[in-house]
């Protein structure tokens, strides 16, 4: 299981969110991460560029996710962006990954920690 969480001065413009998300994506590839927590902290009305995006969108068929748990911030408008980023990922490429919200860390850690059957 991975926690990432990125820091509330970074703003989703800036190059430094583009390769945060690079090397994270990195991890989850080489580490062959399944469940993925994350953390937004407090964003600040922040979007995700089309280069973030399309760069998600590039890699995420090459994960291993299984579970992808997304901590609710402060920021509605950033969360429904996170949110149907998700959506879109698991309707538009080979990614089959479980999404949800959660209020805590705690609840988050509970539903990753769940064993999948199936698979």
């Amino acid at each position: 299981m991975l926690h990432a969480s990125w820091s509330n001065d970074l703003s989703t413009e800036s190059a430094e969110f583009f390769a945060s998300v690079q090397h994270l994506l990195t991890i989850i590839i080489e580490k062959q991460v399944t469940r993925l927590m994350l953390d937004s902290g407090k964003p600040d009305g922040g979007i995700l560029t089309e280069e973030v995006t399309g760069y998600i969108l590039k890699n995420t068929p090459f994960t291993k996710l299984e579970k992808v748990a997304l901590l609710e911030s402060l920021d509605f408008l950033w969360d429904n962006n996170m949110i149907q980023l998700a959506r879109f990922l698991q309707q538009t490429t080979l990614a089959n990954f479980e999404f949800r919200v959660f209020p805590a860390k705690a609840n988050a850690m509970e539903w990753l920690a769940i064993p999948e059957t199936g698979r």
